[in-house]
């Protein structure tokens, strides 16, 4: 069970039902100023003369108006039903309504909506959550005001979201490490965030000049010398975050950018263990997120990390290495060539790492890319993860060697941290 679901329950209790329907407005935060085109038209409309104003002298309402009454008369049954009832959205121009209502109302609705005649203007949405819920979770958020500024998020306002049964808040940090929070908070999409200017991603950090909190593959300096991060993960003894680099990069404290982000808290590099060092987050979430990999050059764009590869990425298969000065050779064209590679590296013999070479002939790691993470790519923007890089092949070959990610998250006793 979610960990705020007893706070969560005892919202619903104390929360009623509002917005039986009404046209929903769009999310907007309080206090932002008119944009030019709504300057532009409140400028149009006030020069106008009156005689040109729209203006009736009778007190019946409008027919869409009447319409809408008589659809919501019709299905009342439906609305007043807190558990299942999901919002209702008018939609006057055409003289219908958006019903949502949960899995567990929608036989009854159907049939009292077919009962009433008016199957033909009414459009039934199954949603997961009733409206009562929302409003809940909108109450739930209000009250956890001081923990979430305390994690970083900036939130400029927040509503229920009828068409996509979701609270959305409008956050000035950045996008998708919000979500990420959200969705450890209060349970995945359950949520949704845009940015104060209307988008739903935001984030303007890049791997060279990232902000809290951090991604992986961020370019870091550990020790005075330029390493790449990787994969975060959760302790699982200790339930804290902690961040991954290779563990010939020298110990110490750990910084992007100038900033600290904490210092070495384990270095695994000895014989018989791993070339991985773990360090401290020292806000710990509020300075490390994960879950999202920084790729190529400086652009700001990554990938949702959803899962570990694992057994899935097996010889033959393709994968990216990705540290942060390969300057673009991150395309997915290393192919996994052996998953049991021995590596002599200072003195310290490292075995059961992973090979994989590139195909088009071009150097997929370079010096500051240890530490940096190896994935590969799937669908809708995700990665799965599958290691770290530990050294270069160099010529006439050209690859990377790297530390599976099962492996050195067995070493640390760690859970890598998803998007």
């Amino acid at each position: 069970m979610n960990r705020r679901a007893a706070a969560f329950i005892s919202a619903l209790a104390a929360c009623g039902l509002m917005l039986v329907g009404v046209v929903e407005p769009p999310v907007a935060s309080a206090g932002v100023e008119l944009t030019p085109m709504t300057a532009m038209l409140q400028a149009k409309l006030a020069a106008l003369p009156p005689s040109t104003a729209s203006t009736s002298t009778s007190d019946e309402p409008p027919a869409a108006e009447t319409e809408m009454q008589s659809i919501h008369q019709a299905i009342s049954s439906i609305t007043s039903d807190s558990n299942t009832y999901g919002g209702l959205v008018d939609h006057p121009s055409t003289g219908t309504v958006t019903l949502y209502v949960t899995a567990d109302g929608l036989s009854s609705a159907t049939a009292a909506i077919a009962s009433a005649g008016e199957s033909s203007a009414v459009n039934v949405v199954t949603v997961g959550r009733s409206y009562q819920n929302l409003e809940a979770l909108a109450n739930l958020i209000t009250s956890d005001q001081a923990q979430i500024s305390a994690a970083g998020i900036g939130m400029q306002s927040w509503a229920t979201s009828i068409a996509s049964n979701t609270v959305n808040v409008v956050v000035s940090s950045p996008v998708a490490a919000a979500s990420s929070f959200f969705n450890d908070l209060y349970g995945a999409g359950t949520v949704s965030v845009t940015s104060a200017d209307g988008s739903s991603v935001a984030d303007t950090a890049t791997r060279f000049a990232d902000t809290t909190p951090y991604f992986d593959g961020d370019e870091i300096v550990t020790g005075g010398s330029a390493c790449t991060s990787n994969f975060y993960f959760i302790g699982n003894n200790s339930g804290k975050p902690f961040g991954l680099t290779a563990g010939h990069c020298p110990s110490g404290t750990v910084t992007q950018n100038g900033a600290t982000i904490g210092k070495t808290s384990t270095n695994y590099f000895k014989a018989g263990g791993e070339d991985a060092q773990s360090y401290t987050c020292q806000n710990e979430f509020s300075t490390c997120a994960g879950g999202f990999v920084y790729y190529g050059p400086d652009s700001g764009q990554y990938y949702t990390v959803t899962q570990l590869c694992g057994g899935n990425c097996q010889v033959g298969d393709l994968v990216t290495a990705d540290g942060d000065q390969n300057n673009g050779y991150q395309v997915p064209d290393n192919k996994i060539t052996t998953t049991d590679y021995n590596y002599d590296d200072k003195g310290i013999t490292e075995t059961h790492l992973d090979e994989a070479n590139n195909q088009n002939g071009t150097q997929p790691a370079v010096g500051g890319d240890s530490g940096g993470p190896v994935y590969q790519r799937h669908s809708g923007g995700t990665a799965w993860a599958n290691g770290m890089i530990i050294a270069e092949i160099t010529p006439p070959v050209y690859g990377v060697i790297y530390d599976p990610m099962s492996q050195v998250l067995s070493t640390v006793n760690g859970s890598l941290i998803t998007g």
